[in-house]
């Protein structure tokens, strides 16, 4: 080998060097500055110049994907917060419409708790001194006795339509809801 190939080799190794050693300082920097570790990612870069830096230059930042955990831990603990809220809420209107049944019931003398399958609207309760003299059809079927305010009540409510038969005592026959005498 004469010198001055020798001489060529030694730059050209001598930026090759240079080169390494800049790939290893900017792919760790850069690498610090994305969360991750300066040294191992500088070593990565001194060794395939770079392609490491490329390869990092892809990755996700590692603060920005910690960001993005605690936002959604954060948002997790707000809307368990709420849900909390939600719930204390529900169990009071619960506790409010429950007290206001029960009110409800010993005003009428009832007991509405004791009843374990929906009360058919046919059964209404007629209002105390009221008396029970209104029947109605019900499927082809006659139902009651209810009281006027309980056959006017099925009547809002929607459960007999103004088109349904009525009949109490005293009447020739029976007669669609809507043409009684709401007098």
């Amino acid at each position: 080998m004469t010198p001055d190939l020798f001489l060529t080799n030694i730059s050209i190794g001598n930026q090759s060097v240079s080169l390494s050693i800049t790939m290893a300082v900017i792919t760790g920097a850069v690498a610090a500055s994305r969360g991750r570790s300066f040294w191992l990612w500088g070593l990565i870069g001194g060794l395939t110049t770079c392609i490491g830096l490329i390869v990092l230059l892809f990755m996700p930042d590692v603060a920005d994907t910690s960001d993005e955990i605690e936002d959604t831990n954060r948002e997790q603990r707000r809307l368990k917060e709420r849900l909390k809220q939600e719930q204390l809420k529900n169990r009071d209107f619960q506790s409010s419409v429950l007290g206001r049944i029960d009110y409800h019931d010993q005003a009428l003398g009832v007991d509405t708790r004791s009843i374990k399958t929906p009360l058919n609207v046919a059964e209404a309760l007629p209002i105390k001194g009221e008396e029970p003299v209104w029947y109605y059809e019900d499927q082809g079927h006659r139902a009651g006795p209810v009281s006027p305010s309980s056959l006017q009540a099925l009547r809002n409510s929607g459960a007999i339509a103004g088109t349904t038969l009525v009949w109490r005592e005293g009447m020739s026959d029976w007669t669609p809801f809507d043409t009684l005498d709401q007098g």
